[in-house]
Parts: C-alpha cells; structure tokens; sequence
C-alpha cells in the first residue's frame, strides 16, 4: 500500500496550498524542506508528532555573505 503514496508530492502539493492560503493574509510560508522529511512508517505511528521536530521541516538557512 505504501507504493501508492508519494509523499514528496504530497508535501510538494500541502506546501502550495500553505502558501496560497497565507498569502491571502499578506503572510508567507517559513522556508520548509522541499521534499517530505517523514517516511511513510513515521506518519502512520499512532504517536507521530510532526510538530515535534520542527527543524527536519525548516530549511536550513543559507549564510549571508
């Protein structure tokens, strides 16, 4: 069953709807890893938290010169 799901798009897809909505609020998405950090395994524990390690969905920021 697992085969069936692409989590990259997905997330690709959640990422874009995130963003559409925020910027009807002049807000904008924080930059968010481009592929879904998570396995399927992971999503479908009875105890996953995604909001438990923020920093595997935060992008990692760029150094500014």
């Amino acid at each position: 069953m697992r085969q069936r799901f692409d989590l990259d798009k997905i997330w690709r897809r959640a990422r874009q709807g995130a963003s559409s909505v925020l910027e009807a609020f002049d807000r904008r998405l924080p930059e968010v890893v481009m592929r879904c950090p998570y396995s399927f395994d992971e999503i479908s524990d009875g105890a996953f938290d995604p909001l438990g390690n923020l920093r595997a969905v935060l992008a990692p920021k760029t150094a500014q010169p």
